[in-house]
């Protein structure tokens, strides 16, 4: 959980280009959504797979940015993830943990090139 309040120490969400940040929101609500579908015992068994299993971490994640893709915001995600690895004053440690848990830009760019979100499972 530290991770992501230290994202504040490098970026200001002020500072980001509009499709960074829009993708950034994308994916979060992935999250909020995925959230809402689940009762508290679901939720409980959530937060102890993230946070036990790397690829249940790694599930979540994807569910995230597959519901940001499947919304109509794959280009504003793509935006988020070549900022975040390519371009912010993030820590190599964080971008490591985005590189291992994350859709990579490459697989992303497949799913875009798809043209069906109506073809993308959750």
């Amino acid at each position: 959980m530290s991770d992501h309040l230290e994202i504040a120490q490098y970026i200001k969400p002020d500072e980001l280009p509009d499709n960074v940040l829009i993708g950034w929101f994308a994916h979060e609500l992935g999250h909020i959504v995925d959230y809402q579908r689940r009762t508290v015992l679901s939720m409980i068994k959530f937060i102890l797979g993230y946070i036990l299993l790397p690829t249940f971490r790694s599930g979540s994640e994807r569910r995230a940015d597959l519901f940001a893709l499947k919304n109509g915001f794959g280009k504003e995600l793509m935006a988020t993830k070549l900022y975040i690895l390519e371009q912010s004053p993030l820590p190599d440690k964080y971008k490591d943990r985005i590189k291992k848990y994350y859709m990579s830009p490459d697989e992303l760019e497949l799913l875009l090139l798809n043209k069906d979100p109506e073809r993308i499972l959750f």
